[in-house]
This record gives structure tokens, C-alpha cells and sequence, in this order.
């Protein structure tokens, strides 16, 4: 369940737009043990708020949820 994202490994201040490549799982929190909050389908859009400086999880946005999803 690969996605691609187009930001940067380290945090930032910044909102960045990314694209879902595949389906994409959203978390509570950064990790698999999180409860899931729903997820953001191939081709959608969606917000890049940060991602963790390890480039493992980013905090991103779809329209109606906000949640952590793997960077790779």
C-alpha cells in the first residue's frame, strides 16, 4: 500500500499539497497501533502538514479527516 507524497522528510511550518497514489490508511497518531480514521483513495488530494524527521509518517488532511498515513 505504497503512496507518494511530494514534501520534504523533516517537519514544517508550511501546508503542502500532496497526491495519493494508493489507497491510503489514515491514523490517529504515528504508528499501526493507532486507531484508523478512515482513508484517502488513489488520485485524491489531499494536505501535507509535516512529516516525522525518520520520513517514516506524515500528518496529513483529506477533506474530512486529519490523521498520520506511512511515507513510503
Amino acid at each position: 500500500m505504497a503512496w507518494l507524497l511530494m514534501v520534504a522528510a523533516a517537519p514544517t511550518a508550511a501546508q503542502q499539497a500532496g497526491h495519493v497514489n494508493s489507497l491510503a490508511r489514515l491514523r490517529a497518531g504515528p504508528g499501526g497501533e493507532y486507531r484508523l480514521l478512515g482513508e484517502a483513495k488513489a488520485g485524491k488530494s489531499i494536505t501535507v502538514f509535516g512529516c516525522l524527521e525518520d520520513g517514516q509518517r506524515c500528518d496529513v488532511r483529506r477533506p474530512d479527516t486529519r490523521g498520520w498515513r506511512p511515507c513510503s
